[in-house]
């Protein structure tokens, strides 16, 4: 049964268009001429040790890696972006009550603003 050259899933020899993922065909690969990308033990831990830096470094692209390659389990994923999720909450409202009760004006963030 040939796979399909961009996704590698399974599909009948009839088939032009991938049904997974759609790509075009012309020719299909047999199962003897796919190759699966590189995996194991070194690919991992790779990867894990990029995410691990772009969730320190850069947190939304690593959070996006974490959910992507699925280097952790599944609970240390939510766990991880419920910490995210909290942080930012925390952090806009306490912008948003400093606005309410007057600590920041209007031109603070206006000055804020242009100085960007």
């Amino acid at each position: 049964m040939p796979y399909c050259r961009m996704c590698g899933k399974r599909m009948n020899d009839d088939f032009v268009y991938c049904p997974y993922c759609g790509h075009k065909h012309g020719a299909v690969i047999t199962s003897s001429e796919y190759r699966r990308p590189p995996s194991g033990p070194k690919a991992s831990k790779k990867i894990t040790r990029l995410t691990i830096i772009f969730l320190i470094l850069f947190f939304p692209v690593g959070l996006s890696m974490m959910w992507y390659y699925k280097p952790f389990s599944k609970l240390i994923r939510a766990l991880i972006t419920l910490l995210f999720l909290s942080v930012l909450m925390l952090v806009f409202m306490k912008v948003y009550f400093d606005i309410i009760l007057g600590r920041i004006s209007d031109l603070d963030i206006y000055d804020v603003l242009e100085g960007l």
